[in-house]
Order: C-alpha cells, then structure tokens, then sequence
C-alpha cells in the first residue's frame, strides 16, 4: 500500500491482532499504517486499548506486548467517539451480535445473546469447503498452525450465527471475500496484507463489508461451488 492506512483500515488491523493475540508494538503500527507515532497512541487511546508489554517500559525498551482493553474501557459505552473491540475467542456458541449506531461513525457492540453451542458438523463443513475454495483460487493451500485449528473453529461458529447469514449466504460472501484483492488484504512487494484467513473474513461479515453476494446475478455465477450446510 502506496498511503497511509485509512482510520477504518488501522481499526481492522487493529482487531485482527486483538483476536489472534498477535505481538504487537506503537513502532510497528507506524510503519505499518504509514502514520506518527504520537497518531497510533491517540487511536489506541480513543479505541480503549493498550499494549501490554511483559517489563517495564521505562527499563527494558524493544519490547513486543500484547493489546488489552483499557480498565475504564467499560464504564465509558456513553461517548460518543468509543469503538468495542470484539474479542472474538471469547464469544461462544450461536452468537447473535446486534450493532447500533453512536456519533457520526461509530459502531458499538450493542448485544451479545449466547445461545446453546451449536453442531459442529457445519463447522467443519465450512471450513473444509472455504480451504479447497481457497486453494482453487490462489493456488496455494491455506496454511493453518498446528495450535490454531480450535481458535478457527471459534471463528467460524461465530461466522455462521451472524444474524442474517444463512450458510448459503455465507459461502457466498466468502467467495467475494476471496475476489477482493485490495492491497490492505493481499500486501505488496514491502508490505504483508491483512490476508484472506478466517479471521478477516469473520471482521469483513461482521463489518457487513460485502454486498455482491447478496446480488442474483453474482450468486447465479457462482452458485456451482455452494454446498449445503
């Protein structure tokens, strides 16, 4: 990416390694979303997170830490500018997430309902179907970490109890997923892109981000490769 991050970029970022639990530093954000590094504190501030560092900073520097909701984080759902992150490892079962709308931009987690855990037959029908989708189309497997196939399983038990998802509903928004070739997403020759894992696909359908797969005509090109669930 030729510019700096967008502020809707840097908060998908931002949410991909809350949820993975990914090392992260303020230098690495700067470099990363093209921005100062006073800017990326102000965003971590009016996102209410921190990172967490395992020594103190002021003793060891180089440090890599981990992002954590600010203490107050909770007791400030009346601002106006306030963005929840959604830890996605800690939502069970069929999770029905309802969002409304608070200041100009800003969407807030207004409801978690958890209801009793789900089959996981369609789980792993899901992602054996979303991996040999992946594979056709990039032509490269996708690479899943041997510690890392519980934490898919989460996110894909979130995935398919979107409200207003069905499974064919979520095939489809997959394959435009997997057709999106943003820089954000596929990177460049000196940048890594967000990529095309379960992980950004559970924030671009929670982020209700894609709309061609709801089209006929798009769903018509492509009803081949859905499965039933």
């Amino acid at each position: 990416m030729n510019r700096a991050y967008s502020k809707a970029e840097a908060l998908i970022s931002l949410q991909l390694d809350y949820s993975e639990g990914n090392e992260v530093t303020v230098e690495g954000y700067a470099s990363l979303w093209g921005w100062h590094r006073r800017t990326v504190d102000r965003f971590l501030n009016n996102m209410e997170v921190k990172i967490k560092y395992p020594e103190d900073t002021r003793k060891t520097k180089k440090q890599r830490g981990h992002l954590e909701p600010l203490k107050s984080a909770h007791k400030s759902v009346h601002k106006k500018a306030h963005i929840t992150l959604i830890d996605f490892n800690e939502l069970q079962g069929d999770v029905r997430i309802k969002k409304r709308i608070k200041g100009p931009t800003t969407k807030i987690i207004d409801n978690i309902d958890q209801r009793s855990m789900q089959s996981k037959k369609p789980v792993m029908i899901f992602k054996n179907w979303y991996c040999e989708r992946y594979q056709n189309h990039f032509g490269y497997p996708l690479v899943i970490p041997k510690n890392g196939h519980g934490k898919i399983g989460k996110q894909i038990k979130n995935l398919l109890s979107l409200e207003g998802l069905s499974f064919e509903d979520t095939q489809y928004l997959a394959l435009e997923f997997m057709l999106d070739d943003s820089e954000f997403l596929t990177g460049t020759d000196s940048r890594p892109g967000a990529g095309h894992g379960f992980g950004m696909l559970l924030h671009a359908a929670t982020a209700n981000k894609y709309h061609r797969c709801r089209d006929l005509s798009f769903r018509d090109q492509h009803k081949e490769y859905i499965v039933n669930g």
